[in-house]
Parts: C-alpha cells; structure tokens; sequence
C-alpha cells in the first residue's frame, strides 16, 4: 500500500554543494580569460563597417538570385584578405538593398585592396583601377570605423544607471527585510551575473551589446525574483501557525510551495526575451543560447542557493501572535515584544495586532 505522506525536501542541503560548484565554474572561467581573453565583439574593440551598394552594377538588388551571388563574391574576397567577418547584413529594400559588413580593423593598404576588388567584380566597368576609389562609381564609399561602445557615453550611462538603481534597491530591502534581505539581493544578482559570464566565456560567446543587454536583464530578472522570494518567506515566518518552524524550514517550505508558481514568471520572461533577441539582432543563435543559460541560471539560484543563503544569515524569525511578536533566534532563544490592540481589533481572538513602539 502506497504511503500518501508528502515528501518534504531539505532545499537548504543543496546550498554547500552549489556553493562549490559555483566558485569552481567562476575560477575556471577566470583562468580562460588569463589564457585566451574576453571573446569580446566589435562593440568592445572598435572595428571597420563596410557598405556595398549597388549603384550602376549589372546586379540586380531586388533579384535573390543575383543577391546571393554578388554575397559570395564579397565573402570571397574578405576571405582571400584573411579578414574574419564579424557580421553580414542585408540592409533596404528592393533595387536599394546593400551589404552591410563589420570585420576586425585591418591596415588602410589592406582595407583598399579589399574595396578595389569588391568595385572591380561587381561594377559594370571591367575596365575599373585603382581610380575608382576617387570616382562617383564607388560601390564602398560608405565605409567607416565603428567606435568602441565601450568608451561611449551610452554605455557609461547604462552602467551608471545599472549601479545606482541596484544600489537604491539593495537600501530599499534593507529597510523592508532587514540587512539580511539587502544582502540576499545583492548576493543573488552578483552570484546570477558571474555565473553566466562564466556561461558564456566557456561557451566563446562574443560579447557585444547585445549579450550586455541580456546580462543587465538577468541582472533585474534576478532582483524581481529575490524581492518575491522574500515577500513570500517574510509572510511565512509571521504566518502563527509556522511559530515553532525554524527560518530553514521556513525557506524550503517557501521553496516547495512557490518554484511551480514561479515557473509561469520564468517562462514569459522567456518569451519576451526571445521575442526581443529575434528583432534586435542578426546574431540570434548565441544571444538566445545566454537567454536560456541566463534564465536557467536565476531560477536554479532562486531554489538552492538564494533562500538558504538568507537563512544562514538571517539570525532571528519574527512571528506574530496574540500574545505579541515573539522574536526567535536561530540558537533557539526566544523574546515576545509587547503590542496592543486596535480599537477594531480588541477581541481576544483577533489575530491583526498593531506593535506598539
């Protein structure tokens, strides 16, 4: 005969064991960066932008055929210049339609071969030298260097913005969960960020803008998740009839009842980071692969490591009686702070009590 006893899992036991393989995928991270670097994009380093039109060209622009042609003669070319091209995009519409390429910043001898070539296959005029990069039949006269985003006034901003916000959230939750509430927060969201740099510096992400915004968004992914975790852990341990559980049992209590719930959080932030992946960039693959890390990564923290985090800090569970707000320490010892009722609250058997102060 099958028992129907529940099953309760000690969450709060993970906590060691997460701990060590979190410092571990830190420090092995660390020491691929001192090998190898930050795998680190254009929008780091700065690099060179190159727009091929389609001005007086036999090409067809709103032909796919001739389209994909004339991509693989321009890759061809970038490839027998030993450039790496960092991303290739098909801008307009129509006839207007144009190639835009980034690549790694090359010597200025280096970067006209590569335009008098690309001029020379897809200008009408075989008769082209030289001369064409001084002509009005410049298929390339757009091209330019791209700025560092890092030395931008945009990112300074964003980071700035980042700190103070995280900052003012952190003060924020110490008033309302105490100096153990501020901590769990700041630990959560610094333990989420490191863990999926981590992610990505094993996994050679390139690190553009773009995996900077999914960062900074499971950056707030996190403090949402660890403000709800400790709203609904700071209603349990003044629930009366959890007085005699101890802050860990509250936690795994709070863990067991709210992971599913949470799930539904997790899954539109899914969603909508995706959503947001697709249309911000060509790069999709590797942006949605630090999406999915990312998201996995808050919602294993917010199980086993977050909520066992702030019991092993947190040295006193408040719980709200009749007879006051007795205040346990995690050695056992207990202190009831006097209270006194409402005016609408004065039978015996009310549970909605005002401390008096």
């Amino acid at each position: 005969m099958k028992s129907n006893k529940r099953r309760n899992v000690d969450y709060t036991r993970f906590f060691k064991p997460c701990l060590i393989v979190i410092f571990a995928l830190i420090l092995i991270s660390a020491v691929v960066v001192g090998l190898f670097g930050f795998n680190l994009g254009l929008d780091f380093t700065g690099g060179t932008q190159l727009v091929v039109e389609f001005t007086n060209t036999s090409i067809e622009a709103e032909n796919d055929e001739d389209l994909a042609n004339a991509r693989d003669e321009v890759v061809k070319i970038l490839g027998e210049h030993n450039v790496d091209i960092n991303s290739f995009q098909v801008q307009g519409a129509y006839n207007s339609r144009s190639f835009v390429i980034t690549f790694a910043n090359v010597s200025d001898d280096v970067l006209n071969s590569i335009r008098l070539d690309i001029n020379r296959v897809l200008n009408e005029d075989d008769s082209i030298t030289s001369s064409i990069l001084n002509t009005s039949t410049d298929l390339t006269r757009n091209t330019s260097e791209i700025d560092s985003f890092v030395l931008s006034s945009e990112f300074l901003t964003i980071v700035s913005t980042l700190i103070f916000a995280v900052t003012l959230i952190c003060i924020y939750a110490c008033f309302r969960f105490k100096v153990a509430g501020g901590l769990t927060i700041l630990f959560g969201a610094v333990v989420d960020i490191l863990l999926l740099l981590s992610f990505i510096i094993l996994a050679r992400i390139e690190i553009n803008r773009y995996i900077f915004t999914v960062l900074a968004l499971i950056m707030a992914l996190s403090i949402y998740a660890s403000v709800s975790m400790l709203i609904d852990i700071k209603d349990k341990a003044r629930d009366p009839n959890l007085s005699t559980k101890s802050n860990a049992d509250i936690v795994n209590l709070s863990v067991e009842e709210s992971w599913k719930k949470s799930l539904f959080v997790y899954l539109t932030a899914f969603v909508l980071l995706i959503i947001w992946g697709i249309l911000s960039t060509t790069n999709v693959l590797y942006v949605l692969i630090a999406i999915i890390a990312g998201i996995a990564v808050v919602f294993g923290t917010h199980i086993f490591v977050a909520p066992a985090f702030w019991s092993a800090i947190q040295k006193t569970k408040e719980t709200f009686t009749k007879r006051g707000i007795i205040r346990t320490e995690n050695t056992g010892k207990t202190a009831v702070k006097p209270v006194v009722t409402t005016e609408n609250n004065k039978d015996d058997d009310a549970e909605v009590i005002e401390v008096k102060d």
